[in-house]
This record gives C-alpha cells, structure tokens and sequence, in this order.
C-alpha cells in the first residue's frame, strides 16, 4: 500500500538501492497503491526530494483494474518498453531476459496465456473473478520474469507450469 508511505520510506528504499547497487545488483521498485498515490509524488516535489521521484515514481500508470487480456497485455508492454533507471536502453523484460528478449520474446505476447493462467487459478480458490489489481499483477509479473530469467534462451516458450508457477502466490492473495 504504496499511497501510505512517508518521504522518510522513501529515504529508506533509496538507502537500499544505494546498497545493492554497490553489490551490482540492480533494484526495480514499483509503487502499487491506491488513487492517493500521486499525493506522495506531490509531496516529494513539494519538499525538495525530486530525487525520489525520479528513481521511485518516474512512471505513473493509472488502472481501476486490469479486466482483460487486452488490459494485461497492456500492462505488459511497459515491461516490454520502459527502461530503469530513467534513460537505460534495456527494457525490465530485457533485463531479465537478454537471449529471449533479443530472440523476440516480449512478455505482451503472454497475456492471453497469463490471462486465462490468472482466471483458472482464481476460479481453483473458489473466486469468480474477472479481474485482477495492479497488486496482484505486479507479483505474477516479478514471479514470472524470475523463474524464466533460469532458463533465458533465444527460443524460450512459456510452459503450463510457468504460468502455474507464476500464478500461484496471485492465487493466494485471491484466497486471502
């Protein structure tokens, strides 16, 4: 619940990226919250803490829900596109997978399979759910790119078990 953080927070998540990046490892932080989560950007111009903005909120993507494939695939084209930090050439999806990304893999051609991925392990915990929040959506994604990043390849394909695999802590949070 991104919307309730504090600058303070902020100065706490970029003290741990300054961390790790000192060990070479690259942190991408997205903020996840409700329609009061541009009040913090305001907040963080207001005071002078421009700099978290532009390491924390330098996209602002607004969705009531994801309702659809067409929606996810949305959602998973900014993967496919936009780079971090501000200015990289390499988009998240290329990050994390190089060889598959340069074989023409994009994340936005599996929404329909992460689609129906998503509405079959709802419907698996009792839910009749036709949607799915940025929440949920943002955890399928860090699952999905982390388990496929071990076995990144120019020809890689999406398995059943990958979506199950990515689906599964999406499924808990429906059965929460």
């Amino acid at each position: 619940d991104a919307q309730d953080m504090r600058l303070d927070d902020l100065g706490f998540l970029a003290n741990i990226y300054n961390c790790l990046k000192q060990r070479d490892v690259q942190q991408y932080t997205f903020l996840v919250g409700e329609h009061t989560l541009p009040g913090l950007r305001e907040r963080a111009i207001a005071a002078g803490s421009e700099r978290y903005v532009g390491r924390f909120m330098c996209a602002d993507f607004e969705f009531p829900l994801i309702r659809s494939e067409k929606d996810l695939a949305f959602v998973f084209r900014q993967y496919d596109s936009f780079g971090y930090p501000e200015g990289n050439s390499r988009s998240i999806t290329e990050t994390f997978l190089p060889k598959a990304f340069a074989g023409g893999w994009r994340l936005e051609s599996q929404a329909g399979a992460m689609w129906r991925g998503f509405r079959s392990g709802a419907r698996s915990v009792g839910k009749k759910t036709t949607r799915m929040t940025m929440q949920s959506c943002t955890i399928l994604v860090a699952q999905l790119l982390q388990s496929l990043a071990l076995k990144d390849a120019p020809d890689l394909k999406l398995t059943d078990k990958d979506i199950q695999s990515a689906t599964r802590m999406v499924r808990y949070l429906h059965n929460t």
